[in-house]
């Protein structure tokens, strides 16, 4: 090998570990809005009132729902999966994965998913006091971008009180109404996995995602990875469905948006999904992440702007 053919060999090198790194920084950014979106509601607590009453019996729900189910279901499901498919050591992630999809699945068609397409929607629109800016999707989105000066985008779908005390009462009426197919829908059961975005059917919708992607937990070892990855890329641009409404995008610019975001897309709806599989506070992580969400959207619609 002559000098001039080392020098390339370590020019590819390099750039092979400085695209390595580049792609590690961009899953380390995606998997922090999760977290961030957590301490985001938390910290402003004036937006605590727009899910308090309405997370309360979600709670009592769940608490009646995965005491039973773990109860029931789960001995016996670890059981097949220990003796009948070998599962070995992944015997126990893999029935607690099960019984946790099973308890979010039984949990959110009880509580009723228009109720919190409502509730996500209001914490998206909310509106951040200081800076006047919309953060949050859905409802949590919408406040986001208005915090970071996105309320053009924000007040084509919803009139912003711009006198109002807090970010509560900036809401008013909804110009247009919530989509509710196939979001609603989606919110429920896309735990289990790939959802066409035409509208079908609650049958067909529950089928396609039991039937398709349920059955990856019962594969030994990968299986309870390869179930929360994939359902965690459509998990995330669930999460986005606001954001693509309020800028009125068609679905080939939504696919070929998210196709663009797809690698940090992964990795955010992942963490995102993981949270929403915790018990009891699967629906104080959906408000979260709809606030994740927005925060998003609020840093990345500004760049655009200025790129343009």
């Amino acid at each position: 090998m002559n000098n001039s053919q080392r020098a390339r060999a370590h020019q590819q090198a390099a750039y092979s570990c400085r695209s390595a790194i580049e792609y590690l920084e961009l899953a380390a950014i995606a998997t922090s809005y999760p977290l961030r979106g957590i301490w985001f509601v938390l910290r402003n607590r004036e937006l605590w009132r727009l899910f308090g009453t309405k997370l309360l019996p979600s709670f009592v729900t769940t608490l009646c729902i995965y005491p039973t189910l773990f109860h029931y279901a789960f001995l016996p499901q670890y059981n097949f999966l220990a003796e009948t498919l070998h599962h070995g050591q992944s015997s126990w992630l893999s029935a607690v994965t099960l019984t946790l999809g099973e308890g979010l699945v039984i949990v959110r068609l009880l509580r009723g998913a228009y109720e919190i397409d409502e509730c996500r929607a209001d914490m998206i629109d909310v509106r951040i006091i200081y800076n006047s800016i919309l953060l949050f999707a859905n409802a949590p989105k919408q406040a986001t971008l208005l915090k970071y000066s996105l309320g053009d985008i924000v007040s084509s779908c919803r009139t912003i009180d711009g006198n109002a005390q807090d970010v509560v009462s900036a809401l008013s009426m909804r110009k247009q109404p919530i989509p509710t197919q196939p979001w609603s829908l989606f919110q429920i059961i896309e735990l289990f996995g790939f959802v066409p975005w035409a509208n079908i059917s609650f049958v067909q919708y529950l089928g396609l995602q039991v039937g398709v992607f349920l059955p990856l937990i019962l594969i030994p070892y990968i299986g309870v990875p390869l179930f929360i990855v994939i359902t965690g890329v459509r998990f995330s641009r669930f999460l986005h469905s606001r954001w693509f409404q309020l800028r009125g995008l068609s679905e080939s610019e939504e696919t070929r948006e998210f196709s663009s975001l797809e690698w940090m897309d992964t990795w955010f709806g992942t963490v995102a999904f993981t949270l929403e599989l915790v018990p009891v506070l699967s629906f104080l992580f959906l408000m979260t992440n709809a606030a994740a969400s927005a925060l998003w959207s609020a840093e990345v619609e500004p760049r655009k702007r200025r790129a343009r």
